[in-house]
């Protein structure tokens, strides 16, 4: 058994999980040929899915994309809507979703693919079906801001020549922010308020331990990236703290937008009450999402 016989069988038969590989080949350790597929992704011959079937993804050559579709029925209820609405609608732009399309979009690289475009010098992120070429998703664009201008009176017009410079999608649309966090992660607060006090007295009865944080308001928000003891060892998360009363729904996709963004688990720390309508949802809307209150 050798890379190129497993690279055959993943052309003829692709999209195919590594047991149904093993299957073709009819012998072989399923750890050699895990060997082999990562090999054989290192080299650009052969892709892997995010999605996946239980634990398993699939892997496929270049034009057996059409084929990923089929996939779609191992995605989760929310992000099958999502896709349905991608197919439907082609590009999606990104800061007019509701706040769990624009999660889920991030979810499912395979079939959302993000494209940033420059108009009147400002940059947009927008979402482009997975088998809509950059060409044509720049024309549902143009589109886009066209029967915006048709429907409403504007006063500047998309620039044209901006909108054509942007030919491939960008992977990361956050690296500015990130870097001024990052410069900021071990500079010593200075606000010292009641509600940083019991944000450090949480983390150092849980000892937990602050690799970056930022203030988003004195007092009220902050955002950590935090490194926490498992039994698998040390893990890291963002963690989002509200001085709050009463959080709810807006609160806790906001909290998960962000660490689906930096693709950390995501801790919501809070002094107040979070609406039992917004925890009945942790399990489809918010999965994996922990509520801790101080």
């Amino acid at each position: 058994m050798d890379a190129e016989k497993i690279y055959g069988v993943v052309k003829e038969k692709g999209p195919i999980m590594p047991l149904q590989i093993k299957k073709e080949i009819g012998d072989g350790d399923s750890m050699i040929i895990g060997a082999h597929l990562s090999q054989l992704i290192n080299n650009k011959k052969i892709k892997i899915t995010h999605v996946k079937q239980g634990s398993s993804p699939f892997y496929y050559v270049l034009g057996q994309e059409q084929k990923l579709e089929v996939l779609t029925q191992y995605l989760n209820e929310k992000d099958r809507r999502t896709y349905q609405l991608l197919k439907e609608k082609k590009i999606l732009r990104d800061k007019t979703q509701e706040m769990l399309i624009r999660v889920s979009c991030r979810n499912i690289p395979d079939y959302a693919k993000q494209i940033n475009v420059n108009i009147n010098g400002v940059k947009e992120l927008f979402w482009k079906h997975y088998l809509l070429s950059d060409e044509d998703a720049v024309q549902e664009i143009k589109n886009f801001f066209k029967k915006k201008e048709d429907s409403a009176p504007v006063t500047s017009q998309p620039s044209q020549k901006n909108i054509q410079e942007q030919k491939k999608p960008v992977v990361k649309s956050e690296t500015a922010q990130e870097t001024r966090t990052a410069q900021k992660s071990l500079a010593e607060p200075t606000d010292k308020s009641e509600f940083e006090n019991k944000t450090r007295k949480f983390f150092e009865e849980n000892n937990i331990k602050i690799i970056e944080r930022e203030m988003i308001r004195k007092n009220s928000e902050y955002e950590f990236i935090i490194s926490m003891q498992t039994p698998m060892g040390g893990s890291k998360y963002f963690l989002k703290a509200r001085n709050k009363k009463k959080c709810n729904d807006g609160d806790l996709s906001e909290a998960y937008l962000r660490g689906t963004i930096k693709r950390l688990p995501t801790v919501f720390l809070t002094t107040g009450e979070v609406a039992k309508k917004s925890i009945d949802k942790l399990e489809t809307d918010y999965k994996g999402l922990m509520i801790k209150k101080i």
